[in-house]
C-alpha cells in the first residue's frame, strides 16, 4: 500500500513520550467526518460522504474490507459497543443505525433509530451496551434503552441550543452537555435508574464544541477557538462543579467543527486528546490531578477528524489538506 509523507504537519513535544508518525493510507478524495475503533482495536470505522468505510487494523496498518452506503446523507458520528462487534452511526439527517461489523452490508444486521430531526453530533453507550445517549443539532438529547428491542425512553431539552457534545462520567451516574448557547448542563441519573434530570446549569463566557469527564469529580471544556482548556472540579461542600483553572493549549484558527470529541484514556500515562482548531493537543494527568500539555500537532487546517484507541496506543486522524488517514503510535522517548 502506498505510503504518504507527513507533509505540513508539525509536532511540538515536551515530554518523555509522544505519538510518532507510523503510516498513512490515501483516501481517494473521500471526506471523513468521524473515525472510531471497535471494542478490541482490530477494526476502524470511517464516517464519510454517504457511506461508512470499514478497515482492518493490525500493528498500525489499515486494510479496507467493506463499505456501507447511505442514501443522500453523510455519516458524521460513530461509536462502538464495548463488548461486541456492533457499532453505531449517526448521519446529518438525524438517523441512527446499529450495525454488526461482520456482514456490514447486510440489511439483516441493521437497526434503525429515528427520532432526531437534524444532524447527530454525539453518540455514547454505557458499559453494558444497553443504553445509548444521543445528541443533535435539533436541541435534543435522547436516551435509548434496549429491552426486547431498542426504544427511546426519554427526551431531554436542555435549552442550550444545538447540542454539540455529551460525556458520561465513570460511574455512569451523570451526563454533561454543551451547546450553541453559553451553558453547560449537568444531568443526573435517578436512584431507580429509570430517569435522568437536569441538576445544574453552568454559565460560560464562550460556547464550545468539546466537553469530557476525566473522572466523577472533574471534567474539561474547550471554548470555541480559544487557546485555553477549562477545568471544572466538583465542590464537595456545594456538590456543584466550578471552574478551577485554565490550561494553555494551541489553536491557530478562527473556525472549528464539532466532529472530533475530546478523549481521555486512563492508561498509558493518563492522556487526554483535545482537538482545537488546527491542532491536536495531548495532555497528561499527573498524580496530583493536574494536566500538563506534553505534545501539540499542527495540521494547518481545522478540517481535522480522528480518534484514539481504547488502550491509548494509537492516534488515528484524517485532514482535508493531505486527504489520507494517518496513524501515530505511542512511543517512550529514550
Amino acid at each position: 500500500m502506498k505510503m504518504i509523507s507527513k507533509g505540513l504537519i508539525n509536532d511540538q513535544n515536551n515530554s518523555n513520550f509522544m505519538f510518532e508518525y507510523l503510516s498513512s493510507v490515501p483516501t481517494m478524495q473521500q471526506w471523513f467526518w468521524s473515525l472510531k475503533f471497535n471494542y478490541n482495536t482490530s477494526m476502524i470505522f470511517g464516517g464519510c460522504i454517504q457511506k461508512i468505510q470499514l478497515f482492518q487494523f493490525k500493528n498500525g496498518y489499515l486494510k479496507e474490507i467493506a463499505q456501507n452506503f447511505e442514501k443522500n446523507a453523510n455519516v458524521c458520528c460513530l461509536s462502538s459497543m464495548n463488548n461486541s462487534n456492533f457499532f453505531i452511526s449517526g448521519n446529518e439527517e438525524g438517523i441512527i443505525r446499529i450495525r454488526k461489523c461482520v456482514g456490514v452490508n447486510s440489511p439483516k444486521g441493521l437497526i434503525k433509530l429515528e427520532v432526531h430531526i437534524s444532524c447527530i453530533t454525539s453518540l455514547l453507550i454505557n458499559q453494558q451496551d444497553n443504553i445509548i445517549f444521543s445528541s443533535s443539532m435539533d436541541h435534543q438529547i435522547i436516551i435509548w434503552r434496549k429491552k426486547n428491542e431498542w426504544i427511546h425512553s426519554q427526551i431531554i431539552f436542555g435549552k442550550i441550543g444545538k447540542i454539540y457534545c455529551l460525556s458520561l462520567n465513570q460511574s455512569e451516574t451523570q451526563l454533561i452537555a454543551c451547546g450553541s448557547c453559553k451553558y453547560i448542563i449537568i444531568i443526573q441519573k435517578s436512584k431507580d435508574c429509570n430517569y435522568w434530570y437536569i441538576i445544574n446549569k453552568i454559565s460560560l463566557f464562550q460556547y464550545g464544541y468539546r466537553i469530557n469527564f476525566v473522572d466523577d469529580s472533574m471534567f474539561v471544556f474547550q471554548p470555541y477557538c480559544q487557546s485555553k482548556l477549562e477545568v471544572f472540579v466538583l465542590n464537595l461542600d456545594t456538590k456543584k462543579f466550578t471552574k478551577t483553572k485554565d490550561i494553555d493549549v494551541f489553536c491557530d484558527s478562527q473556525t472549528d467543527n464539532c466532529f472530533f470529541p475530546i478523549q481521555f484514556v486512563n492508561r498509558k500515562q493518563s492522556i487526554l486528546i483535545n482537538k482545537n482548531g488546527n491542532y491536536i493537543n495531548i495532555l497528561q494527568l499527573n498524580n496530583f490531578h493536574n494536566f500538563t500539555l506534553i505534545q501539540s500537532i499542527n495540521f494547518n487546517t481545522q478540517c481535522l477528524y480522528g480518534t484514539i484507541s481504547n488502550d491509548g496506543e494509537y492516534l488515528v486522524t484524517w485532514n482535508s489538506l493531505q486527504e489520507c488517514i494517518q496513524i501515530r503510535k505511542f512511543q517512550e522517548q529514550k
